[in-house]
């Protein structure tokens, strides 16, 4: 697909007073079928280990769930950063 997204950031405009005002978004999909993207800036209190426990250990000490935008609010969708990604 030209003109795709995918790995770009999408900032909201000031003007923008719905769910995602203030946000910024890392386009992690963006096909002809849809997108996807996740939220960066909005962390909650609440601990990765706490919320999804099969992730606390690949998690740091302390690392809290950000909230995610108004779609599927009850899945979670996990990135990482790996020194060898098949470990």
């Amino acid at each position: 697909m030209s003109g795709s997204l995918r790995g770009k950031l999408l900032i909201a405009a000031p003007q923008l007073l719905d769910y995602f005002r203030r946000t910024v978004l890392l386009v992690v999909e963006h096909t002809e079928e849809g997108a996807m993207a996740v939220v960066l800036n909005r962390p909650t209190e609440n601990e990765v280990a706490v919320l999804v426990p099969e992730l606390a250990e690949l998690a740091g000490a302390g690392e809290v769930v950000h909230a995610g935008g108004p779609v599927n609010p009850d899945s979670v969708l996990a990135l990482g950063d790996f020194e060898d990604p098949l470990d």
